[in-house]
C-alpha cells in the first residue's frame, strides 16, 4: 500500500506505549507477577458486569456497548498468582512502591513534570478483562520530550496502571479469561499528536521501547509491550487502534487506516453532493417470508438453522454501498465486517444483488416489503432473532455516521496490518476516583535518589553491549532490541560459547525456523539454554544447531538429548574426521589440481555435508588448510 504524505493530508498520530514492569509483586497486592502460557484447570468464578453512571451522571458509550452483548464472564486462575484483590472481593492494598519508582525513573529520563500528589483512579472497563468492571490507573507525570535525530517528540502523559486479564476464548454468550496477568504493573507513555511519516512513527515507538529497556527494570518477552495508535486525518475524529504488538506492523496499519479514513471522507463528500446531510433509514423489517421458496443454497442453509432474515431501507443511498475510492475500500465490506463482529455471518446489500443464488424476483419482493423507491438502497442480514436485532441496531447507528466520514471509534489490529471494528470510543464518563486508597505525596528525597539512577542513553548502552560481548554494532543492536536479550545474557553467563553464535541463533536462526512454519512454542527459553549448555559440553558441533532446533520444532524430539540421539550427532573424533577429509580429498583430486587454493571452499562444503553437524567447522578448516598446503607444496616440487 502506498505511503501517505502526512503534511499534505494533515495526518496526526499519537502513540500510547504500554510496557509491563519487572516487579516482584502485582500493583495492589503481594501476588507474584507470574505468567504462564498454560490455562489453569477449572474456573474460579463467573460474573456478569454492568455499567454504572460516572460522577458526571453519564454512562460511558463503550461500557454501554459491552453491556448490550449480555455475556457471562468466566475466570480461570492459579492460587499462586491470584488473591481476593484480583477477584475484586477485597479492597486493594497499598500501591506497589517498586512500580512507582520505575515509573518515576522513566519520567525523569524524559524530563517530564512529576505531579506533587498522585490520585488513583478507576477507569470503567466491562468487557470482562477486569473482574471489578474497572481498571485502576495512576497519573504520575505530564510533559517531557524524547529526541530522535532531528526530531523532538513531545510526551503528553505518563501513568502506572494495572494490566488486564488474558483472554482465552469467547463466543456470543461467554468470554473466558486467565487471571495470572491481571493487575501486573504497566507503565503507559502517551505522546502528543505527531505529524510524522509512518516510518518515523515506527522509529518513535522503537525509541520509547529502547528507553524503557535501558532502565533494566521492565519485563521482556512477547506480549510484555503493546502499542495503541491514535490516528486522525484532515482534522477528523480520532480513531484508536488497539493492541499493536509488533512494531513492524505500525507502518502498514497507519497506511491502511489513513487510506480507510480518506475513503470514508470521500463517501461523505459524495453524500454532500447529493445534498444528504442526514441519512434516513427505515425500520427493521422481517423478510423471512420473502425467501420461503428460494433456490439459493446459502439462504436455504440459513433458514434451515431456525434463523430469521431482517432488513432495513436506506433512503437515497443507491450505489453507495459499493462506492469505491482509489484504495479499493467499500462501505459494504466494512459493514459486513462489523456484522461479523456482532455475531452475524455478514450482510447482503442492494448494490450487489441479485447474487448468491438470490433471484431478481426475490430482490423486487424485498424492495416492495421495505417500501423502497428508485434511488433507495437496502441491506439485510440473517441470524438468531436476539442477536440479529442487536446487530442491526448497531449497523443502523454506524450508517448514520457516514455523513461525517470516519467516526471516532476503537479498532483492533489484525496480523496482516489492517484494522477491524472493536467498539465505540470511550468518553470522559469512564473515569472516577478510587475510593479505597488515599492520595500519595511524591517525596523529593525519593526523586533525588532516582535522579542518580537515570540510565545512560540507548546509543551509549548499545556501544557498551557491543564491546562487552564482542558483537558487531549491527548484531548488538539486533539482540539488544529483541525480546530475548535477557535469554542471550543468561546463556553468555552460563557458557563459554562465542556470544556471536548465541546472538545469531536467537535473532536469525529462530526467525528462519518460524518462516518454515515450525511450532516455535516448542522452542522455549529452557530448550535454548539446554542447546547451548550441551554445545558447551561438546555433545555436538555448532553446525548442527539449526537441525537440532528443527526436529524439536516439528515435534520429532522433545529435548536436546533426544534430538542429538535421533540425528546421530555424536561429535566426531579427530581420527574419524581425518578419515572423512582424506576420503573427500582423494575423490576430488582433480578439482584440487585444477583450482589449487580456490578448491578450499568446495572441499570444505563437501566435508561439512558428509559430517552432518558432527564436526566443528574451525577444526575442519584447520585440518583442510594443512592438507591442501602440504599437497600443493609436494605437487609443485614434483613438477620442478
Amino acid at each position: 500500500m502506498k505511503s501517505y504524505d502526512s503534511k499534505e493530508l494533515d495526518v496526526k498520530v499519537g502513540l500510547e506505549i504500554h510496557q509491563q514492569l519487572a516487579t516482584q509483586h502485582k500493583l495492589f497486592c503481594k501476588c507474584p507477577t507470574l505468567q504462564s502460557a498454560e490455562v489453569s484447570p477449572g474456573s474460579l468464578f463467573s460474573r456478569r458486569l454492568r455499567p454504572s453512571r460516572s460522577e458526571i451522571g453519564e454512562i460511558d458509550p463503550a461500557a454501554r456497548f459491552e453491556f448490550a452483548k449480555n455475556r457471562t464472564i468466566k475466570y480461570h486462575g492459579r492460587l499462586d498468582s491470584v488473591c481476593l484483590v484480583e477477584a475484586d472481593e477485597e479492597p486493594p492494598h497499598s500501591l506497589n512502591e517498586e512500580a512507582l519508582e520505575i515509573g518515576l525513573l522513566v519520567a525523569l529520563s524524559l524530563g517530564s513534570h512529576i505531579v506533587d500528589e498522585i490520585h488513583i483512579m478507576r477507569k470503567i472497563v466491562i468487557d470482562g478483562s477486569n473482574t471489578g468492571g474497572f481498571q485502576r490507573t495512576v497519573l504520575i507525570a505530564r510533559g517531557g520530550e524524547l529526541k530522535i535525530g532531528r526530531h523532538s517528540i513531545k510526551i503528553q502523559d505518563i501513568s502506572i496502571e494495572e494490566d488486564a486479564a488474558r483472554l482465552l476464548n469467547e463466543s456470543d454468550e461467554l468470554r473466558e479469561f486467565e487471571l495470572d496477568r491481571l493487575c501486573t504493573p504497566l507503565i503507559e507513555i502517551s505522546t502528543e499528536p505527531m505529524s510524522c511519516t509512518p516510518e518515523e512513527v515506527k522509529d518513535v515507538a522503537l525509541a520509547i521501547g529502547r528507553l524503557l529497556r535501558s532502565t533494566k527494570r521492565v519485563a521482556r518477552g512477547i506480549g510484555t509491550i503493546r502499542q495503541d495508535v491514535n490516528i486522525s486525518v484532515a482534522g477528523g475524529p480520532v480513531v484508536e487502534v488497539k493492541g499493536v504488538q509488533q512494531i513492524e506492523l505500525i507502518e502498514k496499519i497507519l497506511n491502511y487506516e489513513v487510506s480507510r479514513q480518506l475513503a470514508l471522507k470521500k463517501l461523505a463528500n459524495e453524500l454532500a453532493k447529493r445534498d444528504i446531510t442526514e441519512l434516513k433509514l427505515g425500520p427493521i423489517i422481517d423478510l423471512t417470508n420473502c425467501f420461503h421458496s428460494t433456490n439459493s443454497t446459502l439462504i436455504k442453509k440459513i433458514l434451515g438453522s431456525s434463523k430469521e432474515i431482517k432488513g432495513i431501507r436506506v433512503n437515497r443511498f443507491k450505489g453507495l454501498f459499493n462506492f469505491e475510492s482509489e484504495s479499493g475500500f467499500r462501505l459494504g465490506r466494512e459493514l459486513a465486517e462489523m456484522a461479523r463482529f456482532h455475531g452475524l455471518g455478514g450482510i447482503f446489500h442492494s448494490d450487489e444483488l441479485p447474487q448468491y443464488g438470490i433471484s431478481e424476483h426475490e430482490v423486487q419482493t424485498v424492495r416492495k416489503t421495505l417500501h423502497t423507491e428508485e434511488h433507495d438502497a437496502f441491506f439485510l442480514a440473517a441470524g438468531d432473532p436476539k442477536v440479529l436485532v442487536f446487530a442491526l441496531n448497531a449497523l443502523q447507528e454506524r450508517l448514520q455516521l457516514v455523513v461525517i466520514g470516519a467516526p471516532a471509534e476503537t479498532r483492533a489490529t489484525t496480523p496482516d496490518g489492517t484494522t477491524k471494528y472493536m467498539r465505540p470510543k470511550p468518553g470522559a464518563a469512564r473515569m472516577y476516583p478510587e475510593t479505597d486508597l488515599l492520595p500519595i505525596e511524591i517525596q523529593q528525597t525519593l526523586l533525588s535518589k532516582l535522579k542518580r539512577s537515570v540510565p545512560q542513553p540507548w546509543e551509549k548502552q548499545l556501544a557498551n553491549y557491543s564491546s562487552r560481548y564482542g558483537l558487531s554494532p549491527t548484531q548488538a543492536q539486533k539482540i539488544f532490541d529483541s525480546e530475548d536479550a535477557s535469554l542471550f545474557e543468561e546463556i553468555a553467563r552460563l557458557t563459554a560459547i562465542a556470544p556471536s553464535i548465541v546472538a545469531a541463533t536467537i535473532t536469525e536462526t529462530m526467525k528462519d525456523l518460524s518462516r518454515r512454519g515450525l511450532n516455535m512454542e516448542r522452542l522455549s527459553s529452557a530448550i535454548i539454554i539446554e542447546l547451548f549448555t550441551s554445545l558447551d559440553k561438546g555433545l555436538f558441533a555448532k553446525e548442527a544447531i539449526s537441525e537440532i532446533l528443527a526436529v524439536i520444532g516439528n515435534g520429532k524430539a522433545n529435548d536436546i538429548g533426544e534430538a542429538i540421539s535421533l540425528l546421530q550427532l555424536h561429535q566426531l573424533e579427530t581420527g574419524e574426521l581425518q578419515q572423512i577429509l582424506e576420503d573427500v580429498f582423494s575423490k576430488n583430486i582433480g578439482i584440487v589440481q585444477d583450482k589449487r587454493e580456490a578448491a578450499f571452499s568446495i572441499l570444505m562444503g563437501m566435508i561439512m555435508a558428509k559430517s552432518r553437524g558432527r564436526a566443528d567447522g574451525a577444526l575442519v578448516s584447520t585440518l583442510l588448510k594443512k592438507k591442501l598446503t602440504e599437497f600443493l607444496a609436494t605437487s609443485d616440487q614434483v613438477r620442478r
